[in-house]
């Protein structure tokens, strides 16, 4: 299986890193973007910490140096880092680096020697994101966990409100049967009270 940085060794593949990032790009921005409207829903991950620090890592690395080649950074090559984080590319400073420099434009990406490329850079960093103890990974972990917890508390709370019920209709049967007891008292002295009356009249 080829790595990243084998892969950028095609000039047609690295014609197309920019819209490819752009993509994923446009997603984080989707999903962690915050509505214009005071009363609309936000992006589904707006406020995620994990999100930020993971577009954070990635845009240190879009925008950093890569030291041992002729290029050192993205903006050699024609392609800029924008403050949203998506990728502006010059094609024609691109084209021509991949035109006329092919070999320094695939260190840019590979490496050379003991210099680490972009890609390797951002193999790296995915590899901190992605691992199984990773970043994303924890992450979701702990949001399982979360999930877990609020599960457990649901069926509490559940089981609480059905004792509650239980305990209220106990308490409305006795008080029902008491409301009869008390009619059939009150019966009772009215019949009573209606014969002393009549006794009396007499």
């Amino acid at each position: 299986m080829l790595s990243l940085g084998d892969r950028f060794e095609s000039p047609n593949v690295i014609s197309q890193f920019g819209p490819a990032k752009q993509t994923g790009v446009r997603h984080v921005v989707q999903v962690a973007k915050r509505s214009r409207f005071v009363h609309a829903v936000g992006g589904e991950l707006l406020g995620d910490t994990t999100l930020r620090g993971i577009e954070s890592r990635i845009r240190g690395v879009m925008g950093g140096v890569v030291s041992g080649g002729e290029f050192s950074a993205l903006a050699d090559i024609g392609v800029d880092l924008t403050i949203d984080g998506t990728l502006e590319v010059d094609d024609e400073k691109l084209d021509a680096a991949v035109a006329d420099n092919l070999g320094a434009l695939t260190d840019f990406f590979s490496g050379t020697g003991e210099s680490e490329g972009l890609a390797a850079q951002l193999d790296a960093t995915l590899g901190k994101m992605l691992g199984e103890s990773g970043t994303l990974g924890n992450a979701t972990s702990g949001l399982e966990d979360r999930i877990e917890g609020l599960g457990e508390r649901y069926l509490r709370t559940e089981e609480r409100i059905d004792s509650t019920i239980a305990r209220y209709r106990e308490q409305f049967s006795k008080l029902d049967s008491m409301i009869a007891e008390m009619n059939s008292t009150s019966s009772y002295l009215t019949q009573q009270f209606d014969s002393l009356n009549a006794q009396l009249s007499q």
